[in-house]
């Protein structure tokens, strides 16, 4: 059964369900399914925390992040908490964000003046928005024990080779959007990117669900 989310996100998860990444890609993602289902099995109260890793934090792992809390939220899976961090700080890309407010989220820039502004992204009225902004993935603001890493751009994984505290560390790369940065083309380019994640995400999801 299905949990409150926004009307336009809750159209794009449900086209999202008719996708299956390819055999390669389950491969991968079969393995953070495991580590996930291992959570439950351990502890089924404590959350599950997971952090997605990319070199600048403002494409890739923003996109992850956001898309795996909303679709979490949607299938009801309460204990899961997701977080993202990079080896740099930068900033959350615009075009990152675009992706997500044609995608359905609710966006709101708390400080857009800022050359890192922080951004509140909701997929729910009634559940509280994610801070959002371009962080090291050892910021505060992440966890720094008992999580699952998840390197989603190459960079990251050759740069961050030891990612301290995570108890399961898995590379999951994504061709990086900014190649279509100030082209036509970036619109479709990043909401491609956002679909694939999404894709991904919800497969995962669906591993880790009771049968009916």
């Amino acid at each position: 059964m299905s949990h409150p989310i926004n009307i336009g996100l809750g159209t794009a998860i449900q086209q999202i369900q008719r996708i299956r990444p390819d055999q390669a890609r389950r491969a991968l993602l079969d393995q953070l399914a495991a580590w996930i289902r291992s959570g439950q099995q351990e502890n089924p109260e404590q959350p599950l925390r997971i952090t997605f890793i990319c070199t600048h934090n403002s494409r890739r792992s923003q996109l992850a992040q956001a898309w795996l809390a909303a679709l979490a939220h949607w299938h009801g899976l309460s204990t899961m908490e997701t977080y993202s961090g990079g080896t740099e700080v930068t900033a959350f890309h615009p075009s990152a964000v675009a992706s997500l407010d044609r995608a359905g989220f609710h966006i709101r820039a708390r400080d857009p003046d800022r050359p890192n502004p922080r951004y509140e992204v909701s997929f729910d009225s009634g559940a509280n928005p994610l801070l959002m902004y371009s962080k090291r993935y050892d910021d505060p603001a992440n966890p720094h024990q008992d999580f699952m890493a998840v390197m989603v751009c190459t960079d990251a994984e050759e740069a961050c080779p030891y990612v301290p505290g995570a108890r399961f560390r898995l590379a999951l790369p994504y061709l990086d959007p900014k190649r279509s940065d100030g082209t036509p083309e970036a619109p479709k380019v990043y909401d491609q990117c956002g679909l694939e994640i999404a894709a991904e995400m919800n497969y995962v999801i669906h591993q880790i669900l009771p049968h009916e």
